[in-house]
């Protein structure tokens, strides 16, 4: 099932609560740590997460071609769209995640190719045992919006797989894109 579409052809959510003066290139600004504390980029951030969170949880399994299983989508993975491993992210960095997040969870519904796979053992604490992280990143290009974008899919031992993260991929093309209405369709 498809996410719900306002008339205008943009996720619900991403497109249809922008922010007054929302100028996508400045919100995107990492230059610009001051941005967080303005009352309307607050605002913004918020209704920005808000719409994320809705189209994450409005149906937590994607069936992937690629796994020929069901992905899950978990707190877990939302919480890594807010924070990495070395604390949180810069509010400019989620609202970028919150913004692709539909475009990624649209590859994860159609990808039948991999873009990258690595795994590392890490240790079990309290134990000598071990157990096994993997992650597999999927990619493509949206040619309308101009974006390219990169989601990852995890598997801690044994466990089910579950969304992990998603991203814009730059990969060389230099500026951030302008990703008003990103979310809107693919090419």
């Amino acid at each position: 099932m498809p996410h719900r579409v306002a008339a205008h052809g943009t996720p619900r959510g991403l497109g249809a609560h922008e922010c007054a003066g929302d100028n996508n290139r400045e919100v995107l600004d990492a230059a610009s740590p001051t941005k967080h504390h303005q009352p309307m980029f607050a605002r913004c951030y918020q209704l920005k997460r808000d719409a994320a969170r809705e189209i994450y949880t409005e149906r937590p399994l994607i069936y992937s071609p690629f796994f020929k299983e069901c992905i899950f989508l978990g707190s877990e993975g939302f919480k890594h769209l807010r924070v990495s491993a070395t604390g949180e992210r810069s509010w400019n960095e989620q609202v970028q995640r919150f913004r692709v997040l539909p475009l990624g969870l649209q590859i994860l519904k159609t990808t039948t190719t991999l873009r990258g796979y690595r795994r590392r053992r890490v240790p079990v604490p309290g134990s000598k045992k071990t157990k096994l992280l993997q992650w597999w990143t999927f990619a493509e290009f949206f040619r309308k919006k101009g974006v390219g974008v990169r989601v990852v899919v995890r598997k801690v031992g044994n466990g089910r797989l579950h969304f992990w993260s998603v991203m814009l991929d730059t990969n060389g093309m230099g500026q951030v894109p302008n990703l008003t209405n990103a979310a809107a369709g693919r090419a």
